[in-house]
């Protein structure tokens, strides 16, 4: 009985709701098609929101979606002295290169609005750290990419890399910045 009672019940809510909502809708209006040949369609031009800027930090996209991608993509831009290629793998804020910290020094010309110069010493720090393949012959450049670069350690926050440059031993820290991995720091393992 209680049951019957309680169907009873919801049908008839169900039975409002459904005069309710069918009442509630507005009638449709009919819109007429006012183009005719006079009248042609005004032409849009799309404009860009935003002028194309360089590239402050990273930019290597997916280029260095890991650690190995990252740093393998540096070392080849510097053997290749693609200076604008390799300041795109490079974390300008954090930069510790060689124990100066010169991600402190290009943060301050940049929170100073030095926008040229910031792009100067930028351009001038990469080339700095580009140097270590000055006087390596083509033949090095090519052996320091096939098999020069060694992993030493990782994590999910940082990896080290070893690189050896006839002889000469450096010490690459890559870490995340969003979904790329930068360099952030370079030192010298002696020989």
């Amino acid at each position: 009985m209680k049951a019957m009672l309680l169907m009873l019940f919801l049908l008839g809510c169900a039975k409002n709701d459904a005069q309710t909502n069918v009442q509630s809708i507005p009638p449709v209006l009919k819109r007429e098609n006012k183009t005719s040949e006079q009248e042609a369609p005004k032409k849009v031009e799309m404009k860009p929101r935003k002028k194309e800027a360089l590239i402050m930090v990273g930019g290597c996209a997916n280029d260095c979606g890991s650690p190995e991608e990252g740093i393998f993509g540096f070392v080849e831009a510097c053997a290749n002295s693609n200076i604008p290629k390799a300041q795109r793998f490079i974390d300008t804020t954090v930069l510790n290169l060689f124990g100066n910290d010169e991600g402190k020094r290009l943060r301050e010309l940049a929170g100073l609005g030095m926008n040229a110069s910031w792009r100067e010493e930028v351009e001038k720090v990469t080339k700095a750290i580009c140097a270590m393949f000055d006087g390596v012959s083509e033949t090095e450049r090519k052996m320091v990419l096939a098999s020069g670069i060694k992993k030493i350690s990782a994590r999910a926050e940082e990896a080290r890399f070893e690189v050896l440059i006839e002889g000469k031993r450096f010490i690459f820290l890559v870490r995340p910045r969003g979904l790329e991995w930068l360099v952030s720091e370079i030192e010298k393992g002696g020989e």
